[in-house]
Parts: structure tokens; C-alpha cells; sequence
């Protein structure tokens, strides 16, 4: 089952926003956590156990058809 088009799309933005940050500050712990617990969130959504398998399953999911 896969989760709503809505939240998936609000975890992802979440995730790539922290790793943004993280990019912009590399030595930031607040932001090393942040992206570790977006990264976590968004596998356990998307029920991957990569960060980048489900980066791909969440852009597959809101580009799928209604």
C-alpha cells in the first residue's frame, strides 16, 4: 500500500530541503541529523531501505496517474 500522493510529496520536499542545508553546511550537526532522520522517514514511507531507491519510488509514485 502505498502512502498518499500529498505526504509523499511533503517528506521528499522535506528530505531534499535538509540536504540542502547540509550541503550549505557540511559541519553542521543540527543539519547532519536533520537529513538522517528525513532520509529514515522517507525509506520507512516508501518502504526502501536506500535513501536513493526511495527518492526514486516517491518521484515514480507522484508522477504515476491519478
Amino acid at each position: 500500500m502505498l502512502p498518499s500522493r500529498a505526504r509523499t510529496g511533503e517528506v521528499l520536499a522535506r528530505f531534499r530541503a535538509s540536504r540542502e542545508r547540509l550541503a550549505a553546511a557540511p559541519g553542521d550537526g543540527t543539519a547532519r541529523s536533520a537529513m538522517d532522520d528525513d532520509a529514515y522517514t522517507l525509506c520507512v514511507l516508501m518502504g526502501r531501505s536506500t535513501v536513493h531507491e526511495a527518492v526514486m519510488a516517491a518521484e515514480l509514485h507522484l508522477a504515476g496517474p491519478d
